[in-house]
Formats: structure tokens, C-alpha cells, sequence
């Protein structure tokens, strides 16, 4: 069983980027909340408090380290702990990105406790600094082999392994279609993924499909569906990322309510 409810509100904040080298007069990064729903799925004793973003100014919210600024309470006082805090951007493929230009993206905040089943509402306050990623930086180039087991990138500040994996998905107009697989249980966001032949030179396939997020033994995957050539057995791939370039402290205080009643929450509360 799935409980939602919906709440419509906006909050602003802003973030001046320092400027990197090359880098000045850059455009201030604003997030504007929307859209919050509160989802529960049936067995987990827990909530999830989700929220849209959007993000003016180029820059691309990331999942930030933790939630301590934030607190959540039901209407008898009962305090719900925090148990995860996640962002995850919305996916298109535009301009050779993953991402659209306003810079769209969800963010959950997950409890580790269900509201009281007296409670008519839930109140988060607080702040919440969101890691904002305007820089984009490439990983090294990786030889990937189709059908070959998947290869390993390391980030270069966590250390967290990112797997990449490139396999057979069918054919379509006699032309062989394939999957490329990113695979990384970090919070690491993509930006976009370039081709070469072995000897360097550049190879640009047609993506079939807008990329799919899959969840795969704990491990969040983006899978892209690609028309390649005929006979193409082995590929150089370039993945890009977007790296931190400051936070921004977004101020949260509001009701969510439970339509006047607790008959949500004693379905929750079995």
C-alpha cells in the first residue's frame, strides 16, 4: 500500500560560486522548492518527504552529507528521526547532458519512524545545505569490451567505485542496439558520456531511449540504450561529472497536514 499526500509551496535560496580559474562573474545558482508529496509504503516504518527542484543560474543540486538541520515532529509532539537524504535529478538528453538546463531534480528525505496515529500533521524546520555542482570534470577514459565484465572507475576524492558495463540489448532496423550501464552506490552525479574508437577518434552513436534509473542490489544504476555500428566490439568511454562548488543553506518551516484527520496514519500504524 502506497499513502501520498500533496502540498503545493515554494522556497527560495541562493548561492554565489567562487569563482575557479578562468572563472568570473559566475551566474548565482537559485533552487526553488515545489510540488512536496509525502509517500509510505506499506511495511516500512517510515515516511518519505519529497520535494521538486528547480535550479536557475547552471548549476545542478547534489544529495547532500546529512540532514542534522533538519527536524521533523507530528502534532503530539513525537519527534521522527531522519534516516536518509537523497537528490536525485530529473533526466533528459539535452545539449550532450543528462540533465535539462533548469537543472530539475527530486529531493527525499526519508524518516526512520511513522507520526503518531493521533497526529493530524507533520512539521519539518530547520535547514538543509544543498552541495550545488557547477564544474563539470571528466574521469579517465576507460577501454570497455562489449559483453566483458564490468569495468571500474574510482572517483578521485571518495574513492567509491563506479562500475561500467556495455552488453547486448537487441536490434533495431537490422542495426545492433546496446546497453551501457553506470552503476555506483555513491551520490555521484553524472553530467554525460562520450564515445571514441580504440585509436582515438571520435564516435557519436544514437541514443534510442531517454536514460533509465534501475535500482540493482543497492546499487543505482543508469542504463543508456545506444544504436551502434555493426561489428563495433570495443569502445573508449569518457564520463563526466559534476563536482562541488559550494552549498547553499535553504531555511525549511512548514505544516504538512493530514486531510483534518489521523485516518491515513492508522492505516500506516496496523
Amino acid at each position: 500500500m502506497k499513502t501520498t499526500a500533496f502540498l503545493l509551496f515554494f522556497l527560495c535560496g541562493s548561492l554565489s560560486s567562487p569563482a575557479g580559474d578562468g572563472e568570473k562573474d559566475l551566474p548565482r545558482d537559485s533552487l526553488v522548492f515545489s510540488e512536496m508529496r509525502i509517500v509510505h509504503q506499506k511495511n516500512d516504518k517510515s515516511l518519505t518527504l519529497s520535494f521538486k527542484l528547480s535550479c536557475s543560474g547552471g548549476g545542478v543540486p547534489l544529495t547532500p552529507p546529512d540532514a542534522r538541520g533538519l527536524a521533523v515532529v507530528d502534532s503530539t509532539g513525537k519527534k521522527l528521526g531522519i534516516r536518509n537524504v537523497q537528490v536525485t535529478p530529473e533526466l533528459s538528453y539535452e545539449n550532450d547532458s543528462f540533465h535539462s538546463p533548469e537543472g530539475k531534480a527530486e529531493l527525499s528525505i526519508q524518516t526512520n519512524s511513522l507520526p503518531s496515529v493521533q497526529a493530524e500533521w507533520i512539521r519539518i524546520s530547520g535547514n538543509i545545505s544543498i552541495p550545488m555542482g557547477r564544474k563539470v570534470l571528466k574521469f579517465p577514459a576507460q577501454e570497455i569490451e562489449f559483453e566483458e565484465a564490468p569495468s571500474i572507475i574510482r572517483h578521485p576524492k571518495t574513492g567509491n567505485p563506479i562500475h561500467l558495463r556495455i552488453s547486448s540489448a537487441g536490434q533495431e532496423a537490422n542495426s545492433p542496439l546496446f546497453s551501457v550501464d553506470i552503476g555506483s552506490n555513491s551520490p555521484v552525479i553524472l553530467h554525460s558520456i562520450t564515445f571514441q574508437y580504440p585509436d582515438g577518434t571520435p564516435f557519436h552513436p544514437k541514443m534510442i531511449k531517454i536514460p533509465v534509473r534501475q535500482n540493482e542490489e543497492n546499487e543505482q544504476s543508469l542504463r543508456l540504450i545506444y544504436l551502434f555500428r555493426p561489428n563495433t566490439r570495443t569502445l573508449l568511454v569518457t564520463l563526466s561529472y559534476f563536482d562541488e562548488s559550494g552549498t547553499t543553506d535553504i531555511p525549511v518551516n512548514f505544516n504538512i497536514g493530514f486531510d483534518g484527520s489521523a485516518s491515513p496514519l492508522k492505516k500506516m500504524n496496523p
